[in-house]
């Protein structure tokens, strides 16, 4: 797909909320199809990824079935969908119609993936799919917590939360955008320090998660190579 001129390139941005904003992930998508020759054509929407109905999303992938687009590029796979099946169906269902997925921060796409497509977008899929999971279950046991000594909410009586959601705000601006830490630091309005050990421990956490990620998808690649040997 890299390099082919004249292919029509549907970038998807999604939020889940009104308060936030598809931006962040315009800039990145933008980058991509200028890079690789490609005409965008944009699909922006406000809507949860676990939603029954997702009305832009599905005239994007009414437009990949007739050809209108055929190449879908998004920022992360989890804006397609929110569980694994979701995003095996959706990918599947684009492949069927002729039409591949590029998604930014897995780095994956599925026109070069060959033979094991299916199985890459399944271990990335089921990866996303466990760290929703287990940050839910921090949440839920925080606030388990926090009840027990009083309080309804994640922080002890009479502690102010400090730098929570802006140290959240600042990681998604890193993830998507071009900025460099100190700014995001300065924009967000976190010290740099708490900003660089918030992303340190994520990084930590991501790279253990990739690294049995790649071992999986090796072992999976191997087992088709030999499955194709007669």
């Amino acid at each position: 797909m890299f390099g082919r001129l004249g292919v029509r390139a549907a970038c998807y941005l999604r939020v889940s909320r009104g308060s936030q904003t598809v931006d962040n992930q315009r800039a990145p998508l933008e980058r991509v199809v200028v890079a690789r020759g490609w005409t965008p054509v944009w699909y922006e929407e406000t809507v949860s990824g676990a939603a029954g109905r997702r009305p832009v999303y599905e005239q994007m992938m009414r437009d990949a079935q007739s050809g209108h687009v055929s190449v879908v590029v998004v920022a992360a796979l989890d804006r397609l969908g929110r569980s694994m099946s979701q995003l095996v169906t959706a990918i599947e269902q684009l492949h069927s119609w002729g039409a591949s997925v590029v998604a930014l921060r897995e780095g994956l796409d599925t026109a070069s993936a060959g033979v094991v497509r299916t199985m890459l977008v399944g271990v990335f899929a089921a990866l996303a799919d466990a760290e929703r999971q287990y940050i839910s279950e921090r949440t839920r046991a925080g606030l388990a917590r926090a009840r027990a000594q009083g309080t309804k909410s994640g922080r002890p009586i009479g502690r102010p939360r400090k730098y929570v959601d802006q140290v959240r705000a600042g990681a998604k601006l890193l993830a998507v955008g071009d900025a460099s830490m100190r700014d995001v630091a300065r924009r967000v309005g976190v010290p740099l320090t708490t900003l660089r050990d918030h992303l340190a421990r994520e990084r930590a956490a991501r790279e253990e998660a990739e690294r049995a990620a790649r071992d999986a998808v090796g072992r999976m690649a191997a087992a088709a190579d030999r499955a194709r040997k007669p």
